[in-house]
């Protein structure tokens, strides 16, 4: 791809987009034929960024390669977080209940679980079996919160309560969960 006149005038974005591309395709994962897309992306990431260089922080060369550098990490990041959980996707605890086998509804439970795996259906109904049980409203929105992510500190914010009183609450629901068979899932 031609560079942009505002950052390619002596060629520096392009030489250190091809060079950065093809550092980026000896490592793992990479091939030599994700070049042209790596220096696709990396271009993007430069124009995309262009409107926030200001010649009175840095100069132009340093600002491109920042915002190269960062790009490569960028890629690096999402290239790795798509190794870590192939096949995985995360599902909103408010999406509407299937209705299982039974007739039954799922009470709008769901986690992070493959969306076709073979225990997706009964690790939904056992969450909310598990919800069920709980004996708080507070119990239950720290196993939402947990689902989604969650931490003590983060829950603690979400909830307005205390750093303490939270991993209180997560300890008791983990205690709950282990009871319940959830063990794998805590």
């Amino acid at each position: 791809m031609v560079g942009s006149s505002l950052f390619d005038r002596d060629g520096y974005a392009q030489k250190l987009i091809e060079f950065k591309a093809a550092q980026l395709c000896k490592r793992p994962g990479f091939s030599r034929s994700d070049r042209q897309d790596i220096e696709q992306e990396l271009w993007g990431f430069l124009h995309t960024r262009m409107p926030r260089f200001d010649a009175t922080r840095a100069s132009q060369n340093t600002f491109v390669a920042r915002v190269i550098n960062c790009g490569v990490v960028t890629i690096i990041r999402y290239h790795d977080a798509a190794k870590r959980a192939p096949g995985w996707s995360l599902m909103s605890l408010d999406a509407p209940a299937r209705p299982s086998k039974d007739g039954q509804d799922d009470a709008g439970v769901e986690l992070a679980a493959p969306r076709n795996g073979p225990y997706h259906h009964d690790l939904v109904h056992d969450v909310a079996r598990l919800r069920a049980m709980l004996p708080s409203e507070t119990h239950r929105a720290v196993v939402d919160l947990l689902a989604q992510g969650g931490t003590a500190n983060s829950i603690a914010g979400d909830l307005g309560i205390s750093r303490r009183a939270a991993a209180r609450y997560v300890a008791e629901v983990a205690q709950w969960g282990e009871a319940s068979g959830l063990r794998d899932y805590l």
